[in-house]
């Protein structure tokens, strides 16, 4: 664990200063303190911090933030910081997340592929807006003007339509969009208001809107109760949506459905994982993804025998050239130089391009596999969730769309090319995957 809390520090915290935002659940307190662990202040979520940069990695944050109208100093848990802002495209200023948002429906446990699942309940539509409002109202960053926008539009109840005034921001929009819009698929499906919408989702009536109270849950967005007693997960795309980590989200499936899966590139990637001791749960908890990568890049796509494959990506980002590596890592090396089709740039960039090489291999070999194509279908079909895509534009002009597909109509393709060929520890991601609506 505290191997995952130093590469998430390298990742994000070790090349330089930082703007982000404290991490917390609604309403909880986040205690600073002083350089000699002292409490001396508490934040809540979504309170802008500084990162100031650090020569070594330490479990308390050094922050800087301004509250009152002035600027603090002071250490905080490493658990309580986000990750950082991102610098492109419109950033998000308000704070604002499904769980903070239904923070006030009752508290239930329903049952989710096997699994107990802790959620914020709604048994109606105005039950759900009035969450919606207080969430909003609770969010201090959240100006009196968005605010009245939502106030107005949850009185009107038709949920199809919302008029933004100029007091609200574009980036603002954008944001509200994204996390919002997972609320409203509850407010159109317990008003029943549009049946092109209830018809695509269930012939009953739906009797709850559900939505996961922790944020590391890592699998629907929310789900729909049916009168009949069926749970209809959902997951919500703003447009078309961020892809999905192959490791953190479809590999842990099919690991739990491994002795069913057909010879195919997709099983021996499970096989991997298990060779490499990784289970699904710790995939899920978004580790161990690099020594599967590593596990089944040498022995699979490689044909390598090396005892301890992970060995080679820990020697290659402590030694940081090729002059003094490991003879396992220039067995790797070599294997890759001399590898079919290799592209150009993987080797003129050797060994930092090893993690991009492997993810992009990785990746063209589930693509070109039609049984593991047809297995990924399958499992995710299997959850029978819907997909909905909020349409961008409509929203931005104030007319709310969804396209919704169920995971069975999908296709679906890997990607592997989020690795960077100059980045050993690929902190753009190594292999993802995306369900393509028909």
């Amino acid at each position: 664990m505290a191997a995952d809390r130093e590469e998430k520090w390298k990742k994000y915290f070790s090349s330089g200063p930082v703007d982000t935002k404290i991490k917390a659940k609604a309403g909880e307190q986040v205690p600073v303190y002083d350089s000699k662990g002292k409490s001396i202040d508490v934040l809540e979520e979504g309170h802008d911090i500084h990162v100031p940069k650090t020569k070594e990695y330490n479990a308390r944050y050094q922050i800087i933030y301004k509250k009152s109208g002035k600027e603090k100093t002071g250490f905080v848990n490493q658990s309580y910081v986000a990750k950082p802002i991102a610098k492109k495209g419109a950033t998000e200023s308000l704070g604002v997340r499904a769980e903070t948002l239904t923070q006030f429906g009752a508290s239930k446990t329903i049952k989710f592929a096997g699994n107990n699942v802790k959620v914020k309940y709604f048994k109606s539509h105005k039950e759900l807006g009035s969450s919606l409002l207080k969430g909003l109202k609770a969010n201090k960053k959240v100006s009196e003007g968005i605010y009245e926008v939502f106030e107005k539009y949850i009185e009107d109840g038709a949920y199809t339509e919302i008029e933004w005034t100029s007091e609200v921001a574009p980036n603002e929009i954008n944001e509200l969009g994204k996390y919002v819009g997972e609320i409203i698929i509850g407010l159109l499906a317990l008003s029943n208001k549009t049946s092109s919408f209830s018809t695509k989702f269930y012939t009953g009536k739906p009797i709850g809107f559900a939505v996961p109270d922790d944020p590391s849950f890592t699998g629907v967005d929310s789900f729909l109760e049916m009168s009949d007693g069926e749970i209809v997960p959902i997951s919500s795309k703003y447009g078309v949506g961020a892809k999905a980590s192959l490791f953190a989200n479809l590999l842990p499936k099919a690991m739990k459905y491994q002795e069913k899966l057909p010879k195919s590139v997709l099983k021996s990637l499970c096989e991997s994982a298990q060779n490499a001791r990784i289970t699904a749960d710790t995939l899920e908890g978004k580790r161990g993804s690099k020594e599967v990568l590593y596990t089944h890049g040498v022995n699979k796509v490689l044909k390598l025998k090396i005892t301890n494959p992970y060995a080679v990506f820990n020697d290659i980002k402590t030694k940081k050239k090729l002059k003094g590596l490991s003879p396992d890592s220039n067995k790797v090396i070599s294997a890759i130089q001399s590898y079919p089709g290799v592209d150009k740039r993987i080797i003129e960039k050797l060994p930092f391009s090893v993690t991009a090489f492997f993810s992009r291999e990785i990746a063209d070999n589930l693509n070109n596999d039609k049984e593991s194509v047809k297995a990924m279908l399958e499992i995710l079909a299997g959850k029978n969730f819907w997909q909905a895509n909020l349409d961008i534009n409509n929203w931005k002009n104030g007319r709310i769309s969804y396209k919704l597909v169920n995971s069975g109509k999908s296709s679906i393709t890997v990607i592997g090319s989020k690795a960077a060929m100059d980045d050993i520890e690929a902190k753009q991601g190594m292999i993802n995957y995306e369900l393509k609506l028909p």
